[in-house]
Parts: C-alpha cells; structure tokens; sequence
C-alpha cells in the first residue's frame, strides 16, 4: 500500500468535491494509506490544463482531477488519463427562474427570455429549438448565473447536470428541465472526471487502475475519438454522446452546430466500435 497520494484539483468548490469523490474511491478499495489535496489555479481552462501538467512534471502532485470535458484532444507526451470516474448524468439542463415559467411555451420558457449559455453549442441547439430566445455569454462559475436568475437579470441558464448533482447545489425558486442527451447532444465526454498523471509513474498507474470505469471509458473513447478527428474548426460546435445497452451495442448521438438555421446531425449504432468515429464524422461533413 502506498503511505501517500498527493492530488491537485481546482481550488473550488467542485475541485473539493470531485477530489473527494476520489478519496473516499480509494478508502473503499482500501488502496492507499494518507491522501493529501492541493488546489491548484484556475485562469481560463487551458491555463489550468497547463497549470496540471507542470506540477505533474516536477513532481509535486501525483494525480489531477478534471472534467473530462476540458481535456485537450490530444494530450501532452509524458501525460496520461490513469482512470475515468463512474459517468454521471450525461446530460444539459436548462435551469429556469420560476417567476418566468410559461407552461404553454417550449421548455416552458416564456418568449423573449434571457438565458446564460456557455458556448456556441449550445447557443446554436437552443436558438434551433426557440428562434426568439436571447441567449447570453457568462463567464463564471454556475452559482455567478444563479445569482443573476435571483436578480432577475437573466431567466434562465444552460448548466450540465453532471455539475449541478456533483455540487448538490440548492435550486429553491428554480426549476430545472433536462434536456435529452440524444437530441441536445452534450460535450464529448460530459459527466466524466479524469484522473491524470505521469505516463511513468506506474505505481500510480495501477493504484488508478483499481477504480477505473471500464463503461465510461468505452463510451468517452468513441466521443473523443470523434473530437480528436474533426476538423479543429468544428470542435467548438461538437456535441457526441455515446451510450451502451445490455447487449453491449453502441448508440451514438453527434451534433455539429456550427449555425442554427443548419445544424447537422448524425447517429450510429452498431454491435463493435469499427470505423463508428469515422462514420458520424462522415455524416456530419458531407
């Protein structure tokens, strides 16, 4: 057993939580002796990639927890996932000030209402869904736009309800409506934390092995692998959900919404992974 397992994570509130998710993984598998967290800075989500990487590089943290979600593409060499987290729900959710509800309207948003979305995606899926929506880009973390639905500046927001649960956030006055996976397709590997670390560190390597999600891991390789081979123009636009069922066939969901008034969409399912990127990519594109 190894005495100690230094994790970074973001220094807030969801980095505490996920990397306690992760220890308390390792205390029930009876792993590892002593874990100690270190927070790590957040400016911009490419600054904390790198902000990962270095402290992996020299050594003074062993594991990095981060949203599956921000990972580059391609990772840097000598950097490596060591295990996937179970998939929460993979899914959007549209959280709506319940002084703006209008039950006769789409997703029960009144018409002309204001809602915070987090990038183009999502911006195109839900101007597709309502042409007269106003949609807003707000920077900040989930409870920042709670904020502004409780002062009325905006009606409602765009979250992943994998975030939502993993917080355990109180949502009085606010309702939330999920958005189907298979129409509102999410981000490439939505509702999964990675477990990163250093390619030669085997030791941790296998320690992570012993809690690694086989059945996310194979849903999120798909969506990656779809991610990693589109055109880099398209990745922002990108939505892939890839889900399995008891006969261990993949179903998967993408989206390329690059403009609302022409968003493209794509679906596979078949028993083996064979060339299923390669076809939703194809469909997407031609």
């Amino acid at each position: 057993m190894r005495r100690l397992i230094v994790i970074g994570t973001k220094g807030n509130e969801l980095g505490e939580v996920q990397a306690e998710i992760l220890n308390n993984k390792f205390d029930e598998l009876n792993l590892i002796g002593e874990v100690e967290k270190i927070p790590l800075e957040i400016q911009g989500t490419d600054n904390y990639f790198n902000n990962i990487c270095g402290e992996l590089e020299k050594g003074r943290i062993d594991v990095a927890v981060i949203n599956m979600p921000e990972l580059p593409a391609i990772l840097p060499e000598g950097i490596v996932i060591g295990a996937l987290s179970q998939r929460s729900d993979p899914a959007d959710l549209i959280l709506i000030n319940e002084n703006v509800i209008d039950e006769s309207s789409i997703l029960s948003l009144k018409p002309g209402a204001r809602v915070a979305v987090p990038g183009e995606r999502v911006k195109n899926l839900l101007i597709e869904l309502i042409p007269d929506i106003h949609t807003v880009l707000v920077e900040g973390d989930v409870y920042k736009r709670i904020l502004l639905m409780r002062s009325k500046e905006i009606d409602g927001s765009i979250e992943s309800a994998a975030l939502v649960n993993w917080l355990g956030m109180g949502l009085e006055n606010i309702i939330p409506i999920r958005l189907n996976p298979k129409e509102f397709v999410p981000l490439p590997a939505q509702g999964v934390a990675a477990y990163v670390c250093r390619e030669k560190d085997i030791e941790i390597r296998k320690i992570l092995s012993g809690i690694h999600c086989k059945t996310a891991a194979k849903q999120t390789n798909i969506e990656r692998k779809v991610l990693k081979d589109i055109d880099i123009s398209m990745q922002k636009s990108l939505g892939v959900f890839c889900e399995t069922d008891k006969g261990s066939n993949y179903h998967t969901y993408a989206v390329l919404s690059e403009n609302p008034a022409s968003i493209k969409r794509a679906f596979v399912s078949q028993s083996t992974t064979y060339n299923l990127p390669e076809k939703i990519i194809e469909q997407l594109t031609k």
